[in-house]
């Protein structure tokens, strides 16, 4: 999984989970929307501001100014690493290192499993399909660092079918690439 994250104002409204309407708008949730999509599985990706307001707590990394669909001036976007002075890995870096962990640390593929597959009931029962295909990529991803290609396989389609419905084309080519990388 990823995500994207700013600080800022929101609007806030009815929260309707049979609709799927989530009930905040506002330019603070539209970039970090544009962040979500620009991250790669496994990233945390923030703005300046942000990443300001957390740097005592989080260690991040510069990654690149770029334009963003409904921004005029282009946004310094910023990785989080680590958080600071804490014994246990953030799920970030736990991510990024999941491959190291699948080789070294027996049952590891097994535990990083779970969360993924309580993330893909919750998100077929609430109907998130964009975040249910986030899952099964990220699953599929694991698969493939443990060499369970058939699986990976599986989770990967599952992850292109729905960020297809949802047109999410992003996502869309992440899953395609990560398909393509099993051959």
């Amino acid at each position: 999984m990823h995500t994207g994250i700013n600080t800022g104002l929101v609007v806030t409204g009815e929260v309707n989970m049979e609709r799927g309407t989530h009930g905040v708008a506002g330019d603070t949730i539209n970039l970090a929307s544009r962040l979500s999509s620009l991250a790669k599985p496994g990233e945390i990706l923030i703005d300046v501001d942000t990443c300001r307001q957390v740097e005592g707590q989080f260690e991040c990394e510069y990654m690149e100014t770029t334009t963003v669909k409904g921004k005029a001036d282009p946004v310094e976007v910023h990785k989080v690493l680590a958080q600071r002075d804490k014994p246990k890995p953030s799920l970030s870096i736990m991510a990024k290192n999941i491959g190291f962990l699948v080789k070294n640390v027996p049952f590891a593929t097994k535990k990083a499993e779970e969360p993924f597959h309580k993330a893909i009931e919750l998100m077929k029962e609430i109907g998130m399909k964009s975040f249910l295909g986030q899952a099964y990529l990220s699953l599929g991803l694991l698969y493939k660092r443990s060499k369970r290609s058939d699986q990976a396989r599986q989770s990967i389609l599952e992850a292109v079918n729905l960020f297809q419905e949802c047109e999410a084309e992003t996502y869309l080519k992440q899953a395609n690439e990560a398909l393509d990388s099993l051959v």
